[in-house]
């Protein structure tokens, strides 16, 4: 059974998988309330210490804002640009007929 599984079902299940880490990813690097509510300032993810940025003292740092933007872009575009073939054979896999 287990030959049966990683040569068969394994192989199978693999864009799907793959397309499912990916939006899982996505979804979980831009929470922003449990990250809000839940971390301390050492703690404080990419979209919260952006919201930091905005003050009334200081008021809008857009330079600091759009820097942190981009680097916080980078990781899922290189997930995604990596995972690129089985994402796209995960999302079509139910929907074209093999």
């Amino acid at each position: 059974r287990l030959r049966v599984f990683t040569r068969i079902t394994l192989p199978m299940m693999r864009a799907p998988l793959a397309s499912a880490a990916l939006f899982v990813f996505i979804l979980n690097w831009s929470d922003y309330l449990i990250a809000l509510l839940l971390t301390t300032r050492e703690w404080m993810t990419v979209p919260v210490y952006m919201a930091s940025l905005s003050s009334s003292m200081t008021g809008q740092l857009y330079g600091a804002k759009a820097a942190l933007g981009l680097i916080a872009a980078v990781p899922p575009v290189i997930m995604g640009i990596a995972i690129q073939r089985h994402l796209v054979r995960g999302l079509t896999f139910g929907a074209l007929k093999q």
